[in-house]
């Protein structure tokens, strides 16, 4: 009984891990705008340009918006491009 439910345990793991997608940021910088309010936090690893996504969406601050083009994550909106 014991080995049947270790067995199915770890089957659960893997299923788990295995469905489990990566997202890549291809920027140096650590985030990666998810829409005009949200963003992932970019880990990068080694001497790579190419990082992955780290946690959850963040959200900007009221009255800020995301933009992969600027340095920081959120931006005044009235200053965006």
């Amino acid at each position: 009984m014991r080995l049947l439910l270790v067995f199915v345990i770890t089957c659960l793991y893997f299923i788990q891990t295995i469905q489990t997608k990566e997202i890549l940021c291809d920027t140096e910088k650590g985030f990666l705008c998810y829409d005009d309010t949200r963003f992932y936090q970019c880990v990068h690893t080694g001497d790579t340009k190419i990082g992955v996504v780290t946690g959850e969406l963040q959200n900007c601050p009221k009255g800020l918006l995301c933009n992969n083009d600027k340095d920081l994550e959120c931006s005044d909106e009235a200053k965006l491009p």
